[in-house]
């Protein structure tokens, strides 16, 4: 079995039995999917997955560069491969109805902004419409104790410099709009927001993450930080800093994944559904429980 990093900060200070729990929820023989397991975190989440000894499906693109996370973790002889375009209802209906999730780390998505700018549509029916159509086969088809949706930092926008709270965006901030891909990840979480207030009793128990810029062996994106980095080093002889005036945040990967299965093992279990017989509170909100991942520590 792999031992890096993120299984070792996942389970410290604890028996290698004992560590197959996080947060008391036991990962061990779970029935875990990971949309978009084939690329970068979510490569490296099925490889943490694994290391709790969950059984892990993924859903996968066809074309897999051979650096890539996913193939130096040689995952594909190590979890359940599905090829399932994410944004078609009955093909995300069947392959939820065939495996019955216990888990669903929701991961897939039109991710890369220049990608997102020039097709928009399908960014928009990737982004949102992908994300509603495994909410309403939770809920229809009654699977799932914990639903995961991983966003990003993205959805507040362009903001100006006046426009940011002296504290920073916080967790229950108002998402705002942008280009096609930070409104479609706004708008996915409107869209989940509204299906947890409105479904409470019919839906798993749902939360949302929010990463920074991540970073991490494997990547092989030459958008990102380093493979751009060292692109720009053989090609050039030296690294420009095109936007001088933004600020951008990094996290090592094995962070942002541990962060994700801590997330998911906070959950309330069956919280929100129905079979638990479980009433919501009276005060409950229609915020979903959000995780912000970042290198800074907050007050609260």
């Amino acid at each position: 079995m792999l031992d890096h990093p993120v299984s070792r900060s996942i389970g410290r200070g604890v028996s290698e039995d004992e560590a197959m729990k996080v947060n008391d929820f036991e990962w061990k023989g779970a029935n875990v999917l990971v949309t978009g397991a084939s690329g970068f975190k979510g490569s490296w989440l099925c490889a943490a997955l694994l290391k709790l000894k969950a059984n892990v499906y993924g859903t996968t693109r066809h074309q897999l560069n051979p650096l890539s996370a996913y193939n130096i973790l040689d995952l594909d002889k190590r979890i359940a491969q599905v090829s399932i375009d994410i944004s078609e209802r009955q093909q995300v209906y069947d392959i939820i109805n065939s495996i019955k999730p216990d888990v669903i780390l929701h991961l897939a998505a039109t991710s890369l902004v220049p990608v997102a700018l020039r097709d928009p549509r399908r960014t928009f029916e990737v982004n949102i419409m992908g994300t509603l159509n495994i909410l309403e086969a939770c809920r229809r088809l009654g699977v799932c104790d914990r639903l995961l949706i991983c966003s990003t930092d993205h959805v507040f926008g362009r903001a100006r410099p006046d426009e940011v709270p002296t504290a920073g965006f916080e967790e229950i901030s108002r998402v705002s709009y942008g280009g096609p891909y930070d409104t479609s990840k706004a708008a996915m979480e409107l869209a989940v927001r509204s299906y947890y207030y409105a479904y409470w009793r019919e839906l798993p128990s749902i939360g949302i993450t929010r990463a920074a810029n991540v970073f991490g062996y494997g990547d092989v994106n030459q958008r990102r930080v380093i493979p751009e980095f060292v692109r720009k080093s053989l090609d050039a002889g030296c690294i420009s800093v095109r936007y001088k005036d933004n600020g951008r945040q990094f996290l090592h990967v094995t962070d942002a994944i541990t962060g994700y299965i801590r997330a998911a093992s906070s959950l309330n279990e069956g919280g929100c559904n129905a079979k638990q017989n479980k009433k919501p509170p009276e005060d409950r909100s229609p915020f979903t429980p959000t995780f912000h991942f970042a290198m800074e520590r907050y007050d609260g």
